[in-house]
């Protein structure tokens, strides 16, 4: 997956069109997401249905109810500005 990530932020460098990952775990994205970020491009999130601008990663519930980084997992879009849904 770093591989994959790597390619994406590329992609987004050279200005191509929005690429849509779907439904990443937080390693497979992270270090590529700061890379898109650094090449001035936005990160959004969907969660509860609805678009929004990627701030930082949320811990997700485990099925104990405990709050865990290791089961994040939301589908992840990047593009040259953000957008509404």
């Amino acid at each position: 997956m770093r591989k994959k990530n790597a390619i994406l932020a590329a992609l987004k460098l050279a200005d191509l069109e929005v690429d849509y990952v779907v439904i990443p775990n937080i390693w497979d994205v992270a270090g590529g997401l700061a890379l898109v970020r650094a090449a001035g491009r936005t990160v959004q999130a969907q969660e509860g249905g609805r678009w929004a601008p990627m701030e930082r990663f949320e811990a997700s519930a485990r099925a104990d109810g405990k709050a865990d980084l290791r089961y994040w997992r939301l589908p992840v879009a990047i593009g040259p500005r953000p957008w509404r849904d």
